[in-house]
């Protein structure tokens, strides 16, 4: 890869100050080693150097919280698609989903412990999310030895996707 991508005046630039684009898709997780090999070589062949996982929670999660697994496996593609030079976008989640065990007082009040719409204006909400998104982003990939958060291939970061008061739930129905 080519390191830590930064904002320059009007550009992104890597770490050696070299000005560089993205051009990006959303990708899913292949199920085998072979096929994310295909895929990240695919990917670097087309010119395309950010992946977008949409949504992280949902490719490492359990039925309570993240599977050791499902995290493995997740760490393996991240470590193929950094060395093919391809950069990985974070959608976390859509929508956060939280259970009684986490302690927000109007749990019974969600619909099956989504936070949609309700996220946005609750700071309990937001704290449940960062409580989530801390400890992955302090995860050593023990594919590459670096934590998410100093790994230069996760570029962008995206907590929230088309979640608002105005989007779908609470304000439907």
């Amino acid at each position: 890869g080519r390191g830590r991508i930064q904002r320059q005046g009007p550009e992104f630039v890597d770490e050696a100050g070299e000005p560089i684009k993205l051009w990006g898709i959303n990708a899913d997780m292949p199920h085998t080693e072979d096929l994310m090999e295909q895929q990240a070589q695919l990917y670097a062949h087309m010119g395309i150097n950010l992946v977008r996982n949409h949504t992280v929670q949902s490719m490492i999660n359990g039925s309570d919280g993240i599977d050791a697994d499902a995290l493995d496996q997740y760490d393996l593609w991240f470590s193929i698609l950094r060395e093919a030079g391809v950069y990985v976008q974070w959608s976390v989640f859509y929508p956060h989903r939280i259970s009684e065990s986490d302690g927000y007082a109007l749990y019974d009040d969600l619909s099956s412990g989504s936070t949609s719409g309700l996220v946005t204006v609750f700071p309990e909400l937001q704290a449940l999310e960062w409580a989530y998104l801390e400890p992955l982003l302090a995860h050593t990939n023990p594919y590459t030895g670096l934590t998410y958060a100093e790994d230069p291939a996760l570029a962008i970061i995206e907590m929230r996707n088309e979640d608002s008061v105005f989007w779908h739930a609470p304000l439907n129905g």
